[in-house]
């Protein structure tokens, strides 16, 4: 993964990755975010820009999950999504939690299982389904009562 200053959906730069599948297998790279506190909830969103490097493939398959930070490590979500598109397109994921999360959880995209590269910008994570983002108040502060996350000062 590099940052990348040629290419970026908003701003100035986007999150490169680059398609070199060691193994083959998901989960052995991801783009986490680590620590999302305790819910009540049961519907979440990931939301985010993406394209698919066009010398390399015209689609690209990444894993998006969600787990427990902690013992025992339960699984909360984890579903294949295709990337398809070789211009900016943003991809929105939402999903239910089958359980109350009584510890904090991280938020993944496995992208170590193929060898295209893509962009990825404006990745956000918020509780909701699609219609539930609020826009202009980025914060790990719970606008209006509800989590929401933006990734855009990501430290590799």
């Amino acid at each position: 993964m590099v940052v990348d200053d040629t290419e970026a959906y908003s701003g100035s730069k986007s999150l490169k990755v680059v398609g070199i599948a060691s193994t083959g297998i998901p989960w052995h790279t991801q783009v986490q975010h680590n620590l999302v506190p305790t819910l009540d909830a049961d519907i979440f969103t990931v939301a985010f820009w993406a394209k698919v490097d066009s010398s390399e493939g015209l689609t690209r398959e990444i894993d998006i999950s969600a787990q427990m930070e902690n013992d025992p490590w339960p699984g909360f979500h984890a579903e294949t999504i295709v990337l398809d598109g070789i211009e900016w397109k943003e991809y929105k994921h939402t999903f239910i939690v089958d359980r109350h999360i009584k510890e904090d959880m991280w938020i993944g995209l496995a992208v170590a299982g193929s060898d295209v590269s893509f962009w990825i910008d404006d990745i956000r994570f918020f509780e909701g389904g699609p219609e539930e983002e609020i826009f202009g108040q980025e914060t790990s502060v719970k606008p209006g009562g509800k989590i929401f996350t933006v990734w855009g000062e990501m430290k590799f």
